[in-house]
């Protein structure tokens, strides 16, 4: 039984035919992202991941220096069992299998897929962003391959943003949640360089249906479940997610 399940969104802002189980690195004027094994940012053979361009046009690294920790999970409940499946840059493990990573670039779109299966599910990563651009907008299909019915289906996309350490040895940044669009519900994460007032977030596509907050712990983190906080501005080393 093939049943589309869901496809959702989220944008990440900043400002200032691969074969399956290979590294690849994308990069527009602004914004290179290097992805492991797994699809997920921080690429260990080169010790970088996801980088922006400053106003001379120079790449600081955001999420390698310091601690290069970043999380894609999937959980889902089948009756009363739950099931969980991940992938870790910092522990450079994942549970999840690897079908197929695909450069999809056109010359000035750039687009990295990464189609993966969780269990019963089938699940198809795509980041795109303008060659010129400083967003990067991330989308999930989901689709339940299996025969069962799942419940309680969760995505959880994470980062720990360090944007000050190769520059400064600053771990901490300053980490908000804010409601842009005065409907009541949060729509936009940040964390900002405590130094340099880089800037780097998550922003939902539907507010109703996602969550985007920060959270401490996180090197132990793999877990779609985690609390996520509104730390209403306050530095500290935390990792912002989805």
């Amino acid at each position: 039984m093939h049943t589309k399940y869901t496809r959702v969104g989220i944008v990440l802002a900043l400002f200032a035919g691969i074969p399956a189980q290979a590294e690849q690195t994308l990069t527009g004027d602004y914004i290179e992202i290097n992805y492991n094994d797994f699809g997920t940012w921080n690429r260990s053979s080169i010790s970088e991941g996801l980088l922006i361009a400053d106003s001379d046009g120079t790449f600081l690294d955001v999420t390698y220096p310091g601690s290069p920790w970043s999380l894609l999970a999937v959980e889902y409940d089948i009756d009363t069992t739950g099931y969980t499946y991940y992938g870790s840059s910092y522990s450079e493990v994942a549970t999840y299998t690897v079908n197929d990573e695909s450069d999809l670039s056109d010359g000035t779109t750039l687009t990295s897929a990464y189609d993966l299966t969780a269990g019963d599910l089938n699940v198809i990563k795509t980041e795109t962003w303008e060659e010129d651009d400083t967003i990067v907008s991330i989308e999930f299909q989901i689709t339940n391959d299996g025969v069962d019915t799942l419940e309680n289906v969760r995505v959880f996309y994470a980062f720990d943003p360090d944007q000050d350490y190769d520059s400064d040895g600053v771990y901490t940044t300053y980490n908000d949640v804010t409601d842009t669009d005065g409907d009541g519900d949060n729509d936009w994460g940040s964390s900002e360089g405590t130094s340099s007032g880089i800037t780097v977030g998550f922003g939902a596509c539907d507010d109703d249906a996602q969550e985007i907050g920060h959270f401490s712990g996180w090197s132990t983190v793999a877990d779609a479940d985690t609390t996520l906080s509104d730390d209403d501005g306050v530095s500290g080393d935390s990792a912002l997610g989805w």
